[in-house]
């Protein structure tokens, strides 16, 4: 993770929106991503890492902003990504606030999803790459299967990152609840995830002509 004016922005603007959100383990959402993001090694898939779930997840809480303070309390006690919790609480400490409160208001209440994707890349100023990796990772499910999705991700290389590093921290069955590692369900989801990564991961190295035929099955051509 790369902890620059920007990605901090990101963090503050991630935090509030999945501020009240919980995962399968009733762990704080926000953990993920700021797991996700602590795998990234520049500035771009940072801060689009960071920010990957937030216009999906927009409107499922309440977001809320409770201030430096509480944020600092919360990422020093944030066992997933330790080391990159303090490096952003010693940034706030010693430099402020790299956006303004006020604008963080406005953007995280948008009001719908549109808007606040529009408020996030003025907001930081995104480049087109940035702008079209958000985009891509932002899973609409009434438009795309799955295996849609991906093929789309994977035409982007700031996206695929970070859907690389998405995919192998909600793989980790040790985040979930004792008696759900190893449901139907969460073996069904597992392979989807792993086919998924293997699909990205040839679109990285190789020209690989792939298709997801189903949500769990991958069938590649080599070209």
């Amino acid at each position: 993770m790369v902890i620059t004016p920007r990605t901090i922005s990101a963090l503050m603007i991630m935090y509030a929106v999945h501020r009240w959100q919980k995962d399968k383990a009733e762990e704080p959402y926000w953990k993920h991503p700021l797991k996700v993001a602590s795998s990234m090694e520049d500035e771009e898939t940072t801060v689009v890492a960071l920010l990957h779930d937030v216009v999906e997840d927009y409107g499922k809480v309440e977001p809320h902003w409770d201030g430096f303070a509480e944020m600092m309390r919360q990422l020093r006690y944030c066992d997933d990504a330790f080391h990159s919790a303090l490096e952003v609480c010693s940034f706030l400490a010693r430099y402020g606030s790299p956006i303004d409160t006020n604008n963080l208001e406005r953007i995280i209440n948008a009001g719908d999803k549109s808007s606040l994707f529009e408020g996030l890349c003025k907001e930081l100023n995104f480049c087109p790459a940035e702008r079209e990796a958000l985009s891509l990772l932002t899973h609409d499910k009434d438009k795309d299967s799955y295996g849609s999705y991906i093929k789309k991700v994977s035409t982007n290389l700031i996206a695929t990152k970070v859907k690389l590093a998405d995919l192998e921290h909600n793989s980790d069955v040790s985040r979930l609840p004792v008696e759900e590692r190893k449901t139907k369900d969460t073996k069904k989801r597992c392979r989807k995830y792993r086919a998924a990564m293997t699909y990205l991961k040839c679109s990285l190295e190789m020209n690989f002509d792939l298709e997801i035929s189903t949500p769990h099955t991958l069938v590649k051509k080599c070209t």
